[in-house]
């Protein structure tokens, strides 16, 4: 029986595990914390209306309750802003703490 294993294993589980000892208790920590996990929540909650949004779709902030995304075609914006109600409801059951109340769309690609 070989110890040896034929691949590397993501280190992403252990790190996560971890991750509350290690991160500062400030708000700039657990603004991190949340940051990762609306970028998370975001890919779940579009990806499941399908990878046309989730392909053409970025998070860029969270301020103030406020959920900025750029989108790489008005349509796309459009979209986003008519579903924007169920939208946020879906993030906001998905993640715990301080409630996105509002969705910004802007187009572009940078």
């Amino acid at each position: 029986m070989s110890l040896h294993r034929r691949g590397p294993r993501p280190i992403a589980g252990a790190l996560q595990a971890s991750r509350a000892g290690w991160q500062p208790s400030s708000a700039l920590g657990r603004a991190q914390s949340v940051w990762d996990e609306v970028g998370r929540v975001w890919s779940e909650v579009i990806g499941a209306h399908g990878p046309y949004l989730l392909e053409r779709t970025t998070v860029v902030s969270l301020r103030a309750g406020v959920l900025t995304v750029r989108c790489s075609e008005a349509v796309v914006a459009d979209t986003l802003t008519l579903e924007s109600e169920r939208v946020l409801g879906a993030l906001n059951e998905a993640l715990e703490g301080t409630p996105i109340r509002r969705l910004r769309c802007v187009v572009g690609s940078r």
